[in-house]
């Protein structure tokens, strides 16, 4: 894991400037920009920070960190707004906020806080929109998810997935959460169509098992220990407060 991958920020640095998300290098024959060849959604979330501070190679970093800390946020809100009460979702910010995957790649400058984000960003509209049938709710969500996979484009099958749902089980009529599903689902394959060469360059370096269930699980399994001893020790917080009140009936 790169602690920044530079070519982020000069991207977003020559956006700015020249107007084109390009890579350029110094030749004998003079200075030649080639279009970056990885997907555009992480320079242009990069891009208004350039805008503002100035050019930097640590620019995703500084990005990463305010996204990590607002994912955060992002999950507490996505919790409440999938019905749950304010304390459990309190419970679920403090779960991602002490991880140490998230600690970790929010101190990076790679695309995958960003993504994480976005992603969360857009199921909070999601969220908003099944319970309420409010519009905000359906821009945000299609903005947030269409953004999501033009940074990764993995993060498609997570946008279709909440689009069928949407189609299915936002409130009546019919037609207005077709069109918002199928707004979600063809702005989110337009975004992964344009972050193809990331995905085939992500198949290369696993050899063709980037989403393979199996290397799904691997990638998952340093993490499984830590999830159950922390809900042992809720479980066992929970017995011991049943078992306090009980005694006190």
């Amino acid at each position: 894991m790169y602690l920044d991958e530079p070519w982020y920020a000069e991207t977003a640095c020559n956006l700015a400037r020249l107007g084109r998300p390009v890579l350029c290098e110094e030749t004998w024959s003079g200075r030649t920009c080639a279009l970056f060849e990885k997907a555009w959604g992480w320079p242009v979330v990069i891009w208004p920070w350039a805008l503002l501070v100035g050019c930097d190679p640590s620019l995703g970093i500084q990005v990463n960190r305010v996204l990590g800390s607002l994912s955060v946020f992002l999950v507490a809100v996505a919790t409440r707004c999938a019905g749950a009460g304010w304390w459990p979702s309190a419970v679920a910010a403090a779960m991602l906020a002490i991880d140490p995957t998230h600690i970790t790649w929010s101190a990076t400058g790679e695309s995958n806080v960003s993504a994480a984000a976005a992603l969360l960003a857009g199921l909070c509209g999601c969220l908003v929109y099944i319970r309420s049938g409010r519009w905000c709710g359906a821009a945000l969500a299609v903005a947030g998810l269409g953004l999501s996979t033009a940074i990764r484009p993995e993060s498609l099958v997570a946008a279709l997935v909440a689009s069928a749902i949407i189609a299915v089980m936002a409130p009546p009529p019919l037609r207005q959460r077709l069109w918002v599903g199928g707004a979600i689902g063809v702005v989110c394959v337009a975004s992964a169509v344009a972050a193809l060469p990331l995905w085939t360059m992500n198949e290369a370096i696993s050899g063709g098992r980037f989403l393979a269930p199996r290397n799904i699980l691997r990638n998952l399994a340093p993490r499984r220990r830590p999830v159950v001893r922390h809900a042992r020790h809720g479980d066992a917080a929970g017995s011991g407060r049943f078992r306090r009140a009980r005694s006190l009936a």
